[in-house]
Protein backbone atom coordinates (compact mmCIF):
# COMPACT_ATOMS: atom_id res chain seq x y z
CA UNK A 1 0.00 0.00 0.00
CA UNK A 2 1.37 3.11 -1.29
CA UNK A 3 -0.64 6.28 -0.46
CA UNK A 4 0.04 9.08 -2.12
CA UNK A 5 -1.97 12.66 -1.68
CA UNK A 6 -3.54 15.13 -4.04
CA UNK A 7 -4.23 19.26 -3.35
CA UNK A 8 -7.81 20.28 -4.84
CA UNK A 9 -8.30 17.18 -6.96
CA UNK A 10 -11.94 16.42 -5.58
CA UNK A 11 -14.13 16.04 -8.79
CA UNK A 12 -18.11 15.61 -8.39
CA UNK A 13 -17.23 12.37 -10.22
CA UNK A 14 -14.66 11.31 -7.05
CA UNK A 15 -16.78 12.53 -4.22
CA UNK A 16 -19.84 10.58 -6.09
CA UNK A 17 -17.86 7.42 -5.92
CA UNK A 18 -16.56 7.73 -2.76
CA UNK A 19 -19.59 8.33 -0.92
CA UNK A 20 -20.69 5.60 -2.87
CA UNK A 21 -17.32 3.08 -1.18
CA UNK A 22 -18.49 4.12 2.31
CA UNK A 23 -21.93 2.89 1.23
CA UNK A 24 -23.71 6.18 1.57
CA UNK A 25 -26.16 7.36 -1.05
CA UNK A 26 -24.42 9.79 -2.76
CA UNK A 27 -25.35 13.16 -3.49
CA UNK A 28 -26.94 15.63 -6.18
CA UNK A 29 -24.22 15.81 -8.42
CA UNK A 30 -24.96 19.69 -8.79
CA UNK A 31 -25.02 19.88 -5.41
CA UNK A 32 -21.43 18.64 -4.93
CA UNK A 33 -20.48 20.52 -7.66
CA UNK A 34 -21.12 23.44 -6.03
CA UNK A 35 -19.93 22.97 -3.07
CA UNK A 36 -16.15 22.00 -4.19
CA UNK A 37 -16.83 25.09 -6.53
CA UNK A 38 -16.52 26.64 -3.03
CA UNK A 39 -14.14 25.03 -0.63
CA UNK A 40 -10.82 26.58 -0.01
CA UNK A 41 -8.80 23.51 -0.17
CA UNK A 42 -8.96 20.03 -0.20
CA UNK A 43 -6.80 16.99 0.29
CA UNK A 44 -7.56 13.20 -1.47
CA UNK A 45 -5.18 10.30 -0.22
CA UNK A 46 -5.33 7.52 -3.21
CA UNK A 47 -3.91 4.03 -3.01
CA UNK A 48 -3.33 3.71 -6.89
CA UNK A 49 -6.34 5.04 -8.77
CA UNK A 50 -8.39 4.57 -5.63
CA UNK A 51 -9.70 7.28 -3.55
CA UNK A 52 -9.28 5.66 -0.03
CA UNK A 53 -10.24 9.39 2.25
CA UNK A 54 -10.81 13.17 1.79
CA UNK A 55 -11.00 16.39 3.86
CA UNK A 56 -12.01 19.64 2.96
CA UNK A 57 -11.79 23.29 3.86
CA UNK A 58 -14.51 25.68 4.35
CA UNK A 59 -14.79 29.35 5.45
CA UNK A 60 -13.84 32.98 5.06
CA UNK A 61 -9.99 32.09 4.61
CA UNK A 62 -9.47 34.38 7.29
CA UNK A 63 -11.22 34.23 10.94
CA UNK A 64 -13.03 30.75 10.66
CA UNK A 65 -11.93 28.04 8.71
CA UNK A 66 -13.78 25.00 8.97
CA UNK A 67 -12.52 21.07 8.16
CA UNK A 68 -15.40 19.11 6.19
CA UNK A 69 -15.94 15.97 4.87
CA UNK A 70 -12.83 14.12 6.67
CA UNK A 71 -13.77 11.34 5.86
CA UNK A 72 -11.41 7.57 5.23
CA UNK A 73 -12.18 4.20 4.23
CA UNK A 74 -13.10 1.85 6.94
CA UNK A 75 -9.84 -0.44 5.77
CA UNK A 76 -7.98 2.51 5.30
CA UNK A 77 -8.79 3.71 9.09
CA UNK A 78 -5.94 3.74 11.98
CA UNK A 79 -3.02 3.33 9.17
CA UNK A 80 -2.33 7.66 9.92
CA UNK A 81 -4.07 8.64 6.72
CA UNK A 82 -6.62 10.68 8.60
CA UNK A 83 -3.38 12.66 10.25
CA UNK A 84 -1.69 13.36 7.71
CA UNK A 85 -4.92 14.85 5.60
CA UNK A 86 -5.29 16.92 8.76
CA UNK A 87 -1.59 18.20 9.06
CA UNK A 88 -2.29 18.64 5.50
CA UNK A 89 -5.04 21.18 6.00
CA UNK A 90 -3.67 23.07 9.22
CA UNK A 91 -0.90 23.37 7.05
CA UNK A 92 -2.64 24.96 4.22
CA UNK A 93 -4.19 27.33 7.26
CA UNK A 94 -1.05 28.70 8.60
CA UNK A 95 0.75 29.20 4.95
CA UNK A 96 -2.33 30.94 3.81
CA UNK A 97 -3.66 33.07 6.91
CA UNK A 98 -2.76 36.69 7.22
CA UNK A 99 0.24 37.60 9.51
CA UNK A 100 -0.33 38.68 13.09
CA UNK A 101 -3.49 37.09 13.28
CA UNK A 102 -5.61 34.49 15.67
CA UNK A 103 -7.98 32.06 13.95
CA UNK A 104 -10.32 29.32 14.60
CA UNK A 105 -10.37 26.08 12.80
CA UNK A 106 -13.19 23.96 13.97
CA UNK A 107 -15.17 20.82 13.13
CA UNK A 108 -17.95 19.03 13.69
CA UNK A 109 -17.07 15.07 14.83
CA UNK A 110 -18.31 12.13 14.25
CA UNK A 111 -19.77 10.63 17.66
CA UNK A 112 -16.96 8.19 19.19
CA UNK A 113 -14.00 9.74 17.09
CA UNK A 114 -13.32 12.87 19.00
CA UNK A 115 -10.38 11.14 20.91
CA UNK A 116 -8.66 11.33 17.15
CA UNK A 117 -9.00 15.00 17.17
CA UNK A 118 -7.86 15.85 20.45
CA UNK A 119 -4.81 13.94 19.82
CA UNK A 120 -4.25 16.47 17.24
CA UNK A 121 -4.85 19.42 19.25
CA UNK A 122 -8.37 19.91 19.19
CA UNK A 123 -10.58 20.36 22.37
CA UNK A 124 -13.93 19.55 22.91
CA UNK A 125 -17.36 21.43 22.92
CA UNK A 126 -18.43 22.50 25.71
CA UNK A 127 -15.90 23.34 27.21
CA UNK A 128 -15.20 26.77 30.12
CA UNK A 129 -14.17 29.71 27.04
CA UNK A 130 -16.90 28.18 24.29
CA UNK A 131 -20.25 27.04 24.22
CA UNK A 132 -21.39 23.19 22.68
CA UNK A 133 -21.21 22.95 18.80
CA UNK A 134 -25.10 24.07 17.23
CA UNK A 135 -26.29 23.05 13.84
CA UNK A 136 -29.48 24.03 11.85
CA UNK A 137 -30.45 21.67 8.70
CA UNK A 138 -32.52 23.76 6.33
CA UNK A 139 -34.76 21.92 3.28
CA UNK A 140 -34.85 24.78 0.72
CA UNK A 141 -37.67 23.53 -1.69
Amino acid sequence: MTITYHENALTADNYRAFQQAMGWKPENYQVITKSLAHDLYDVVAMDGERIVGMGRLVGDAAIYWYIQDLFILTDYQHKGIGTQIVRRLIDHIKTNSLPNTQLVLSLMSAPGKEGFYEKLGFTRRPHPSAGAGMELEITIP
